[in-house]
């Protein structure tokens, strides 16, 4: 009757309450099941996510582990380049701010390691919040076969981003801006940069990416759209 009164964990969690030093963490993380392993960190004790070991040895396997890292960790220019190169999406976790440091950009795949050549001249501009599913979208994006044409400015990437000088470049080179509305919607500052761009006169294609397959439809309207001569500037919403 006493368990009762207590949540159930699997036999795994209950040990990782028991456990009082880092190596005997580290062998049970080891015997986890890949699937299990983000529980077993979450549920840790204290010492295991302040511990530099232990928090290498977890993002590793699993680089959005690094959301239960201690704060201290999370600031760990090394923890963290561990972490975005298992995950890029585990960027939005770090600390520090080194959700912009260059080296941790490249290591996510989110900054090319080198300068890169684009075939066409006009540039695009992403209108995003700083979120997984952000990071994955833009991801996808300078991987697609048409779109990595396009040199593209993420201000979510800069921790000051002057984001109307990048839509006035966008404009005068007749390009575009892609805005990714989140489960929630719009934010407040996506909303100001809906209307800047509209000002401005810069086209917009919006998109939720609720599939990657998103991402290939985009692709497509925007090609459609450079094929007739940007005849329409209306904001295209992209389902």
């Amino acid at each position: 009757m006493l368990s009762c009164c207590f949540p159930f964990f699997p036999d795994k969690f209950d040990k990782t309450m028991a456990v009082k030093d880092e190596e005997a963490w580290l062998q049970m993380l080891k015997e986890t099941d890949r699937q299990n392993k983000m529980d077993l960190f979450k549920n840790a004790p204290d010492y295991v996510k302040e511990s530099r070991t232990c928090v290498l040895a977890m993002v590793i396997n699993e680089g959005l582990a690094l959301k239960f890292a201690a704060p201290a960790l999370r600031e760990d220019k090394e923890v963290v380049l561990c972490a975005v190169r298992q995950d890029s999406r585990s960027l939005i976790y770090a600390g520090g701010g080194l959700n912009y440091d260059p080296e941790c950009l490249k290591a996510s795949g989110l900054w090319d390691e080198v300068e890169q050549q684009y075939s066409r001249s006009e540039k695009a501009i992403l209108s995003v919040q700083f979120t997984p599913r952000a990071i994955m979208f833009a991801l996808i994006f300078k991987n697609d076969c048409f779109l990595k044409d396009f040199e593209v400015c993420n201000p979510s990437h800069w921790c000051d981003p002057d984001f109307r000088f990048h839509l006035q470049q966008s404009k005068d080179t007749l390009g575009f801006m892609v805005q990714l509305e989140e489960t929630q919607g719009l934010s407040e500052s996506q909303e100001n940069e809906t209307q800047m761009a509209m000002e401005a006169g810069l086209k917009i294609f919006r998109t939720s990416m609720d599939h990657p397959y998103d991402v290939v439809r985009l692709s497509k309207r925007v090609r459609t759209w450079y094929d007739s001569e940007c005849a329409n500037n209306d904001l295209e919403e992209i389902r």
